[in-house]
């Protein structure tokens, strides 16, 4: 038995020293991959009309805005903004029972995106409204309501972005 500790001892400490790696270059890892963020987007609503009403349940994540997308921003690639599409509101935000927040929102101060106008503010600077997570929690249910003022864009859809980590993810 001596003589099979003897022989096999020389290799114990870069096993040990090999075990220890792994466990380190596993948790960096595990810790890289918590932190990673993932973008995501979900359609709210098509606006048919100048009031578009809709009800989501915030999903679990951070950095969330709403979009205005506008069906011809996918061509306009080297465009800012689309010159012609000028319009204005208000977003109301509210819960069964309370008004939690009445946004303002317009084309002249709304950053234009590759797919179309962030009407609140988030992960992009907005000068026109404050970051909707000032309002929202995740898993939570809202009523929103986008209330045009004349012309409304047409065919116009209203998307939800937010940020999620692997953390955040439903188990």
């Amino acid at each position: 038995m001596t003589s099979f500790i003897q022989q096999y001892s020389r290799w114990l400490s870069p096993i040990v020293i090999l075990v220890f790696v792994i466990i380190f270059v596993s948790w960096c890892l595990f810790t890289c991959a918590n932190s990673v963020e993932i973008p995501h987007k979900t359609k709210l609503a098509d606006c048919t009309n100048d009031i578009t009403e809709t009800s989501v349940k915030m999903p679990k994540g951070f950095g969330y805005y709403l979009e205005l997308a506008l069906p011809d921003t996918n061509r306009m690639h080297n465009l800012k903004s689309p010159a012609s599409c000028k319009f204005s509101g208000r977003i109301e935000i509210s819960t069964e029972t309370s008004l939690i927040a009445d946004l303002p929102f317009d084309s002249t101060h709304s950053p234009f995106l590759s797919s179309g106008y962030v009407l609140t503010g988030g992960n992009v600077q907005n000068t026109n409204s404050p970051p909707l997570g000032r309002f929202i929690q995740a898993q939570q249910e809202y009523n929103i309501k986008f209330i045009f003022d004349a012309p409304r864009p047409v065919s116009a859809t209203i998307w939800l972005h937010w940020l999620q980590s692997y953390r955040d993810r439903d188990k």
